[in-house]
């Protein structure tokens, strides 16, 4: 598993790539790719096409602050 963090709000991350408050990682398991969480802008977006990930590809987009009952968002 690998997992890569698109955006999070620590400034020494900022002097690479974009950061802000919020959260982001892109998460491979195998052949499977997952998106979490999308933080608070589209700078998760740059990040991940600096870093050469086409979040295209995910098989998953999950939202932690939807309820219990979505476990998935596609």
């Amino acid at each position: 598993m690998k997992v890569t963090l698109l955006q999070e709000n620590n400034s020494l991350f900022g002097r690479y790539l974009s950061a802000e408050h919020g959260f982001s990682a892109w998460i491979e398991d195998g052949p499977i790719k997952i998106l979490y969480d999308c933080g608070f802008s589209d700078k998760f977006i740059q990040n991940a096409e600096a870093l050469g990930i086409d979040l295209r590809t995910a098989d998953y987009v999950k939202n932690p602050h939807l309820p219990w009952r979505f476990p998935f968002a596609y």
